[in-house]
């Protein structure tokens, strides 16, 4: 070849490369991707814990007693059995209010004897109380009858008659002393035995006159002060028996039932004691605390699967500690069968159903892989972007060396195919449509015979020039990294990467 050409060879393919047709070009920031077929997969990896199907929250339960004092407790990480003492409480107060309680019963029993004797007498007393207040009401009313009807008129006459005797008497005396006065003037007597008859005589007149004044007296008073008195001490006193009579009606049958009640109040008071003595014997029971499960016991309360710190749960579980009731302050995990509690994030839940499999690697034996299945997972989100996940594991044995507490790793091959075309992901674009293209760079190849002096060899030489092309694909599924391609690409096909 000439020299002259082989200088201009290299200047001609470099200007082929850098030119594109209608203005198009590749940018100096993209790159070129030759599409081929090769494995495309889909992995999900997510972090979890190992965790047990069944466990037991320890907690002290009692329904009234709230002084919680720890006396002991078992060791974390000890194996227990059903039926394992693993909490002690003191139980010196509660003891000593039962026995209060107890006392308290047995004087409430001696006051509901007491006022069942009560309400008996009261029973047998109402009626001749109600009887008395009826007879002294009756008995008030013929009195008043009878001085209205007989006893004044006979009083009044009585002493109507006093002043008639009086004044006979009166009469009878001064005829008498007339007389005597008239006699002694004729007979020839003493004279000092005329005055002694005569004095005694007018004594006597005296005498009748001043009864007949205490006659007349006591008549005026008994009509104008005594009889009216008398007549409303009698009325006074009707109406008094009557408002008794009345009282006795009406309080004397609501004593009965106020003492009725008040024994059914003690009564109930006597069986709500005996409830709160009962529960406090059984709050007693509870101080005990045993495990419900076989397992092993771990301190603190288990969240999301998680541990808490050890250290820091067992301060509440050293001897003189306060706890609160249903505190939760152990956990009872049986080591087998075993899961994996797991977040899944809202977008790894996408590429997740129920039921994919996968396999978990324990952090502490990371040569260990033991078959796995999704099998649960939370309907609500626990937190923003986040749902919990059960994981069951595949294992036939029990493995001894995972135990609850454990971090783990799983990973899920949710989809995986051999031959697959698969594009990165910034290949593809989303058109004006809703569908997806990509560009495709194709080579131009043009031949051209260079001017020359005449005489020498006239070679052709070849060009290239760019075309980009707008193709529309058809996506499957895709990663964060590569999108896989279903239609619209072939293997040797290269494409713009922006």
């Amino acid at each position: 070849m000439p020299s002259t050409l082989r200088g201009l060879l290299p200047v001609l393919f470099f200007t082929a490369v850098a030119v594109a047709p209608s203005g198009a070009g590749v940018a100096a920031a993209d790159s070129l991707h030759t599409v081929q077929r090769g494995p495309f997969r889909i992995e999900v990896k997510v972090e979890g814990i190992i965790d047990s199907t069944r466990r037991a929250e320890i907690a002290a339960r009692p329904e009234q007693w709230s002084d919680l004092t720890v006396r002991e407790a078992i060791a974390h990480g000890r194996r227990v059995h059903e039926g394992t003492i693993v909490l002690r409480l003191e139980t010196t107060q509660i003891d000593k209010a039962i026995r209060d309680r107890e006392a308290e019963q047995a004087l409430t029993e001696l006051s509901i004897l007491q006022a069942e004797e009560e309400l008996r007498l009261l029973e047998k007393s109402v009626p001749l109380q109600l009887e008395a207040a009826e007879r002294t009401h009756r008995l008030a009313r013929e009195d008043l009858r009878h001085f209205r009807r007989q006893d004044r008129a006979e009083r009044r006459k009585i002493l109507q008659f006093n002043v008639k005797r009086a004044r006979q008497h009166l009469d009878y005396r001064l005829e008498e002393l007339k007389q005597l006065e008239k006699m002694y003037k004729e007979d020839d007597l003493t004279e000092e035995s005329e005055e002694i008859i005569l004095r005694r005589a007018a004594n006597d007149v005296a005498e009748s006159r001043f009864a007949l004044h205490r006659a007349e007296l006591s008549l005026r008073e008994t009509e104008n002060i005594d009889l009216p008195r008398r007549e409303t001490h009698l009325e006074a006193a009707l109406r008094e028996a009557a408002q008794k009579l009345r009282e006795a009606e009406t309080t004397l049958p609501i004593q009965i039932k106020q003492k009725s009640l008040e024994r059914e109040k003690l009564r109930l008071a006597q069986r709500k004691k005996q409830e709160e003595l009962e529960q406090l014997r059984e709050d007693r029971q509870r101080l005990t605390v045993r495990s419900p499960i076989d397992g092993l016991a771990y301190y603190g309360q288990f969240t999301d699967g998680k541990l808490p710190d050890a250290t820091a749960a067992a301060a509440p579980l050293q001897p003189g500690s306060k706890l609160k009731p249903h505190q939760v302050v152990m956990t009872v995990v049986e080591p087998e069968p075993l899961v994996v509690t797991a977040t899944i994030t809202e977008e790894d839940l996408a590429e997740l159903r129920r039921g994919a499999k996968g396999i978990m690697t324990p952090t502490r034996y990371p040569n260990a892989t033991i078959a796995c299945r999704l099998s649960e997972i939370s309907p609500v989100p626990i937190a923003p972007g986040k749902f919990r996940a059960t994981i069951e594991l595949a294992e036939e044995e029990p493995n001894p060396r995972l135990v609850p507490g454990l971090n783990c790793k799983v990973l899920f091959v949710v989809y995986e195919k051999q031959d697959a075309i698969s594009v990165p992901t910034n290949a593809v674009h989303v058109n004006a449509e809703g569908g997806h293209d990509v560009v495709v760079r194709h080579l131009k190849t043009t031949k051209e015979k260079p001017a020359v002096e005449e005489g020498e060899l006239q070679p052709e030489l070849e060009t290239e020039e760019i075309e980009l092309e707008q193709r529309p694909v058809k996506v499957g599924r895709r990663t964060k990294e590569q999108v896989e391609i279903v239609r619209g690409l072939k293997p040797g096909d290269i494409i713009i990467l922006p």
